[in-house]
């Protein structure tokens, strides 16, 4: 999205993300002074033409921003301003880099946001050129494969598949572990699509339904988020590749984190430049969501269990959920088996599952926390948080 004068805000007539994969295209990579793509000056551009999923040509260029390179970029990409002294000027470079690329469907990690974005802002601003092509991005490809990883930046998935990446934040480097990362997941993605077709036919019942992996990839997403990161210019990208999720995931409303993470998306202005601490709010909140029994709520004061519907979810450090629910009658509460609108305490053992769909939590703790946000006062808490709060003297 751009902004014009006036206010109105218009699309980037970008081409089209692809679904179906392809054995001729061309990868493609940037380097760039921001992770922010509106303030970004590109100071290097590296493309691979690949044909019949063979590498044929490549093509790598140092760029002259026209402003000092922030350290942090010098710390990450190692391109120092004595570098791009004499190297050619946007205009020129991005010329010779988009007649490499032409019209070929391009391929990279995190393109749709980020590389895309620059190339086309520039293409336009400074050849008042189109860039239209097709895209395919290896983060989506990933994250609709069969592999497991803890996330799905670009050195986890190196790494997971077994490739060595020798300069990463260089871009011809980059554009090769791109290519591998590709070429790697091509079997694990049409596997997953045959799953798929298998489900649809009734051939095949897969184990978790479709809005339930879809969870699990945005727990995925949410978990692997790092305030701590030694390159904070990444908040940016992390943020960006949530939202994208969150935009393309409609179907989800209603199912938890789902409407709680569109709250904080949907209020990231994409023209907008951010502080290093705005983005690390934002990211500190959403990676609030992967935890909601131990990041959302404390507990002040002692509880009763008088009268009050309790479940036990998950496995307990203290003793067995029979000993604990024997406990927890003495003192009056009612135990029950299920969460419902009726329900008073929810207590989440400091142990979890293994059965839990998603690692922090299962299906009570979501379904506790989506009757939290239609107004139900249900109080999720943990194990030792609750024993503290009934005055246990063993806490």
């Amino acid at each position: 999205m751009r902004k014009k004068k006036g206010g109105v805000r218009v699309y980037r007539e970008k081409g089209k993300k692809l679904i179906d994969l392809v054995s001729d295209y061309t990868v493609i990579d940037i380097e760039a002074t921001s992770r922010n793509p509106l303030e970004a000056q590109i100071i290097e551009l590296a493309a691979l033409r690949v044909r019949s999923g063979k590498v044929v040509e490549q093509y790598e260029t140092l760029v002259s921003p026209g402003i000092a390179i922030p350290q942090e970029i010098v710390k990450l990409t190692g391109i120092t301003d004595e570098m791009v002294k004499s190297a050619p000027h946007l205009s020129s470079a991005l010329r010779t880099y988009l007649s490499f690329v032409g019209n070929d469907v391009v391929i990279g990690h995190n393109i749709t946001t980020y590389d895309t974005t620059i190339i086309y802002d520039k293409a336009l601003s400074e050849l008042n050129a189109s860039f239209t092509n097709d895209m395919l991005d290896t983060l989506d490809i990933a994250r609709h494969s069969t592999l497991v990883c803890e996330n799905y930046k670009l050195e986890t998935l190196s790494s997971a598949l077994g490739i060595v990446n020798k300069q990463a934040h260089r871009a011809l480097s980059d554009c090769y572990a791109e290519y591998e990362v590709y070429e790697k997941l091509r079997p694990l993605y049409d596997k997953t699509k045959i799953s798929q077709h298998n489900k649809a036919s009734g051939r095949k019942k897969n184990k978790f339904s479709d809005s339930t992996i879809s969870l699990k990839m945005l727990y995925s997403m949410l978990t692997s988020l790092d305030t701590n990161d030694e390159f904070s210019m990444y908040y940016w990208d992390d943020l960006m590749s949530v939202k994208e999720f969150i935009d393309e995931h409609g179907e989800l409303a209603g199912n938890y984190p789902y409407d709680d993470v569109k709250n904080i998306t949907d209020k990231i202005n994409e023209t907008a430049i951010y502080s290093t601490e705005a983005l690390s709010n934002m990211i500190s909140s959403l990676i609030s969501f992967s935890d909601p029994v131990y990041s959302k709520e404390i507990v002040e004061g002692n509880i009763s269990l008088v009268g009050k519907k309790v479940v036990l979810t998950g496995e307990f450090s203290r003793s067995s959920k029979d000993s604990i629910s024997a406990e927890l009658t003495q003192l009056g509460a009612e135990i029950k088996s299920g969460v419902s609108g009726k329900t008073d305490i929810l207590i989440v053992g400091s142990l979890g599952s293994q059965d839990w769909v998603c690692g922090s939590y299962g299906g009570k703790v979501k379904k506790a926390m989506e009757l939290k946000a239609k107004g139900s006062d249900i109080l999720v808490i943990g194990e030792n948080d609750f024993f503290k709060r009934i005055g246990d003297k063993n806490e």
